[in-house]
């Protein structure tokens, strides 16, 4: 049941993600916001919504132990935040050059890494959720999970610039 629950508030966590990005990239950039009612929005939602849940149902189902916890850090985690973040850019139609969208990129999905395994300490020490199974290197491990995701995103996504 907590796994539901866990699979249920990354798919919102994402979404509200997207529509972040959507206001902070322009933002960052000094370029106009997006008006978020078009098909390109309802596009994306219905490329990395239906994926996320994807690769979280591997992660936890049919993966599991540490194998599963590395898919779900690089695949759920790093690629798929880069995901959203390729498409929240696209999609707002700034216009910022490669190098820029893969720095930045780059730097805010890894500060998200970081939120998340933050976030992890604070709930095992306040409410007592473990998430590591007291192994003392999981939060370096995730984080190198999580990396690898981002790199392999920006690989992806680089070469698939015009195509989505």
């Amino acid at each position: 049941m907590l796994t539901i629950i866990f699979i249920f508030l990354t798919l919102i966590a994402y979404t509200l993600l997207y529509f972040a990005l959507l206001w902070l990239v322009p933002t960052f950039f000094n370029q106009k916001h997006y008006n978020i009612a078009t098909r390109k929005t309802v596009r994306s939602l219905l490329i990395f919504l239906p994926l996320t849940l994807v690769f979280l149902l591997i992660a936890n189902y049919l993966i599991s132990g540490e194998f599963g916890n590395r898919i779900q850090h690089a695949i759920a985690g790093g690629f798929t935040a880069y995901m959203i973040y390729f498409l929240s850019v696209k999609d707002s139609g700034v216009k910022i050059s490669p190098f820029q969208a893969l720095v930045f990129g780059f730097l805010l999905i890894s500060t998200l890494g970081v939120l998340n395994e933050l976030l992890e300490f604070v709930l095992q020490n306040s409410i007592g959720i473990i998430f590591n199974n007291n192994d003392p290197l999981d939060t370096w491990k995730d984080l190198a999970s999580n990396t690898f995701g981002i790199l392999l995103a920006m690989l992806v996504f680089t070469m698939q610039k015009r195509k989505l």
